[in-house]
């Protein structure tokens, strides 16, 4: 089934995971779980500025499942100048170590 994500959509989530940040900032924590969840945050964050972006210039597009969109909209600021800056922001918060691994 096709689930229906418009810029509307993608607008909340932007709002919802901006919140999600500043409630993790705000809470007292160790600076381990508080830099985790920010980079978490954040992941999250430019991903559904790349999709409102994507969406506003390509309102026709339907996609299976959340993760495809996120993918193609995430190429899609890759290929394009004025929005690459998105996707690079985004490759280095999945570059930086911001999930309980363990390190051995």
């Amino acid at each position: 089934m096709i689930e229906t994500r418009n810029a509307d959509y993608w607008k909340s989530e932007i709002l919802f995971y901006d919140n999600d940040v500043f409630k993790a900032i705000e809470q007292s924590k160790d600076r381990i779980e508080l830099s985790e969840e920010i980079l978490n945050g954040m992941r999250h964050f430019c991903e559904a500025v790349a999709c409102f972006v994507f969406k506003n210039l390509n309102k026709n597009k339907k996609y299976d499942n959340r993760f495809d969109e996120i993918k193609q909209s995430l190429l899609f600021c890759k290929s394009n100048c004025n929005y690459n800056f998105i996707s690079s922001f985004h490759d280095n918060l999945n570059s930086s170590i911001g999930h309980k691994t363990v390190h051995g």
